[in-house]
Formats: C-alpha cells, sequence, structure tokens
C-alpha cells in the first residue's frame, strides 16, 4: 500500500528533526508546517 496523501498529522517529539527524518525515510513529504516551544502553548 502506498500513502498518497496525509492532510493533517499532530505529534509531540522531543528532536523535531530525527521525527522529519524519521517520515521523510519512509518516502513522505514535508510541505509545511507549524513548531511551538512557547511557555503559553499547553504542551510547551
Amino acid at each position: 500500500m502506498t500513502v498518497k496523501l496525509i492532510d493533517n498529522i499532530g505529534i509531540v517529539v522531543d528532536d523535531i528533526g530525527a521525527a522529519i527524518e524519521f517520515f521523510i525515510a519512509r518516502g513522505l513529504e514535508l510541505k509545511g508546517g507549524a513548531f511551538g516551544a512557547e511557555s503559553w502553548l499547553p504542551w510547551g
């Protein structure tokens, strides 16, 4: 089975670079994104 499109994915990781590399290595392409590590974020 081939993944053709993922519209939205929300994940929390310690190393965003490693997470991006993980998905790229599996054939996915990063088209955009939002990264948050500010103190006002509930997870930041």
